[in-house]
């Protein structure tokens, strides 16, 4: 990792995206950049399975080490 580039943030707000959660992941998870990334999933309560996917989604695809995911699913 070129901890001289700037690092890179991506935010995603979710709520209710259950259907296409993945594909947004799977888009941002293939950018190419040498720097720090950050990942910031926000999850707004959603009523379908968008949280297990997510959880999911992140234990069957480790992230690159310049990668940081933060991910949060309030609770109202």
């Amino acid at each position: 990792m070129n901890k001289n580039l700037p690092k890179v943030s991506v935010v995603t707000i979710t709520y209710g995206h259950e259907k296409y959660i993945k594909e947004t992941l799977d888009g941002v998870m293939m950018q190419q950049h040498s720097g720090p990334v950050e990942f910031i999933i926000a999850n707004d309560n959603s009523p379908d399975a968008t949280d297990e996917v997510v959880k999911k989604y992140f234990l069957e695809n480790p992230a690159p080490s310049n990668f940081e995911i933060k991910y949060t699913k309030h609770s109202q």
